[in-house]
């Protein structure tokens, strides 16, 4: 087996379901919103966007965490996909995948 991986360059984030609602989180698991950092806020936004999915995504206490690629860092992506890539998904404390 080869398994084939690339560091992206974007802000580490979740998406967690905690009591039935969805939320944004940073990577210290603060609220995005409660960020000091713009992009943290345009990925609240995000999220509450797609809220639908991520609530029929996730089971209570999940996360699946990520990086947010919307605002450039050192590396200037040119998506084809969403601004979310996720890698990690963490149930409780226990990582599922």
């Amino acid at each position: 087996m080869i398994i084939v991986q690339e560091k992206l360059d974007g802000s580490n984030v979740a998406i967690a379901k905690i009591e039935n609602k969805i939320v944004a989180l940073t990577r210290a698991g603060y609220l995005a919103t409660s960020s000091p950092f713009q992009q943290h806020h345009y990925f609240g936004r995000w999220v509450e966007e797609n809220e639908k999915r991520f609530f029929e995504l996730l089971r209570e206490k999940e996360r699946r965490s990520g990086e947010w690629l919307a605002l450039a860092h050192g590396t200037r992506y040119e998506l084809k996909h969403e601004p979310f890539v996720a890698f990690d998904l963490i149930n409780g404390a226990e990582r599922v995948i």
